[in-house]
């Protein structure tokens, strides 16, 4: 016991060295871990006041032709905090064929009136609008066959489908402006990170051309125009 004392007032400045060194690295590591958890903390508050959008596409079945002749885009607010929200949906018509000298063709137009009839919910939470258009799913569906006719006739064949895009800005908790883009195409509203996607919201965009426009309400009507149609695309 003796040595043993000897031993540790010999090395008395030592060990308090080490012991102060260990001391502070304690000290240290439980600084750091509370500054995790603490931005953990933080990360979950945001995210839990983030607003959570939800956009599904709803289809209307007819009793009188039995088709779905009418869809509808519902926006919902599932979560989160949000203020002066506004939404605006733009629709495109793609188109694409061979032509007879297996060159690919293709061309995008604006759809007016895809979605054009807006309700408004007035609420903050839940479903806050819909948007539909007067049998904008069968007056899509039968200008797409018209295209095909008329190219088949050519003895050409065409691919072509309607893509549908969702801006909606709103003021967060912080009252920070933010924009999301969401492809709403399918059925259910896909969160979209590109940089092409807001160019389509610019109305000095090329595409808002008049010459690159099809308006739906007059597709039933332009049988004359269809060939005026094929030939823009390049």
């Amino acid at each position: 016991m003796k040595k043993i004392r000897k031993y540790l007032k010999k090395n008395e400045i030592y060990f308090t060295t080490i012991c102060t060194l260990l001391l502070s690295l304690m000290a240290i590591i439980v600084s750091i871990k509370s500054c995790q958890i603490t931005d953990r903390q933080n990360q979950m508050d945001y995210f839990e006041k983030h607003p959570d959008f939800q956009i599904s596409k709803e289809y209307k079945f007819n009793d009188k032709t039995k088709k779905y002749d009418e869809n509808e885009l519902v926006i919902r607010k599932l979560s989160g905090k949000a203020k002066n929200i506004e939404i605006e949906t733009i629709s495109f018509f793609d188109i694409s064929y061979n032509t007879n000298e297996n060159i690919t063709k293709s061309k995008r137009f604006l759809l007016y009136h895809y979605y054009d009839t807006t309700y408004l919910y007035g609420s903050n939470e839940g479903i806050i609008q819909r948007e539909t258009a007067y049998k904008n799913n069968s007056r899509a569906i039968n200008f797409e066959k018209k295209i095909d006719t008329t190219l088949r006739k050519r003895q050409q064949y065409s691919y072509s489908k309607i893509s549908t895009f969702m801006k909606i800005e709103y003021l967060n908790f912080q009252n920070e402006k933010k924009i999301e883009y969401y492809d709403v195409s399918f059925n259910n509203g896909k969160l979209l990170n590109s940089d092409t996607i807001p160019k389509y919201f610019q109305k000095d965009n090329k595409i808002f051309k008049f010459e690159n426009t099809i308006d739906l309400k007059d597709i039933e009507n332009m049988d004359g125009d269809l060939i005026k149609v094929i030939n823009q695309i390049k």
